[in-house]
């Protein structure tokens, strides 16, 4: 797909509403051809981004200038992921140690996860008990999730959903709120669609990270599908904004399997991937489980205030 000028837009802080921002990072890349490949979770278009800012006022991290929310809506309902499916049992466990997280605080009730993709961490939680919905704007995803797991799930975003208020326990966004277009407003609709009480889980990047911080330029998460980069500081503070109180903000841990992380160090070095590729085919360890945690993704769980 070929964005034109007129597909870009600048936007102003979405914390704050200052217009004032200083470059944070330069772009490498541009938005002019961007794919539905470019967008898919597994994407491996790594550290390639348009240009960064950081807010002067509240030094929220956003994307600007960055297409316009219907051409990202336009894109992500075309996105068909199949390297996600292969990573299903990694992405199994990872989400079993989510939900052991959420049910410290609500082991019961109806359940909606927001870009629940294929549905994968609903299924879980169907098991576990809990009532679940789905939201998810990728027509694939979507109805991968409805005709192989059985799960209500609306294709578009919260602000478009039919959904009704003070109607759900527990709220879900994995790797979601980097990716919306306007966080703050997303998050003020899932707090009125929460029941007193209610909690919001979300997992993102920490690009205050020690790990984020060492590879500057080159952390592997500035990418083109990210609009915005949160810190602790920003995300408690748009949480606060939201109607919200964070309960705690931990590490966040992934599992993968070796084959999936040798993909990603593929787009890095492929020398690397090479010899990566050849000792595990020795020792047949492709498939092995490991988990990951370079202290740069972090797991929210805050409660509607």
């Amino acid at each position: 797909m070929i964005l034109e000028t007129s597909d870009l837009e600048y936007i102003d802080c979405n914390l704050c509403g200052s217009k004032s921002h200083s470059l944070f990072l330069p772009a490498n890349t541009d938005f002019s051809q961007i794919s539905a490949n470019a967008l898919a979770c597994t994407s491996i278009h790594h550290s390639k981004h348009g240009p960064i800012v950081r807010c002067n006022n509240c030094g929220l991290i956003f994307a600007n200038p960055r297409p316009s929310p219907q051409k990202i809506i336009e894109i992500y309902s075309q996105v068909e992921d199949h390297v996600y499916l292969a990573e299903e049992e990694g992405r199994v466990a990872t989400f079993k140690n989510n939900l052991a997280e959420i049910s410290r605080y609500k082991r019961k009730g109806k359940l909606l996860d927001v870009g629940c993709h294929v549905g994968t961490f609903l299924d879980i939680a169907k098991d576990y008990g809990y009532e679940v919905y789905g939201l998810e704007p990728s027509k694939w995803a979507a109805e991968y999730c409805r005709n192989k797991r059985n799960i209500e799930v609306q294709e578009c975003g919260l602000s478009e959903a039919n959904l009704e208020d003070s109607s759900f326990e527990v709220i879900t966004m994995w790797d979601v709120i980097e990716h919306l277009t306007d966080p703050y407003k997303e998050l003020r609709r899932a707090n009125s669609l929460l029941r007193d009480d209610g909690i919001l889980a979300i997992t993102t990047m920490n690009v205050d990270s020690v790990f984020a911080k060492v590879l500057g330029k080159h952390y592997p998460w500035y990418m083109l599908m990210h609009l915005y980069y949160f810190t602790p500081d920003t995300m408690e503070k748009i949480l606060g904004k939201s109607g919200f109180r964070i309960l705690e903000i931990k590490h966040h841990i992934r599992v993968v399997s070796l084959r999936y992380l040798f993909s990603k160090i593929k787009a890095y070095s492929p020398a690397a991937y090479r010899a990566a590729h050849t000792v595990a085919h020795l020792l047949k360890i492709h498939d092995l489980k490991v988990p990951l945690n370079f202290g740069d993704i972090m797991t929210v769980i805050a409660r509607k205030i």
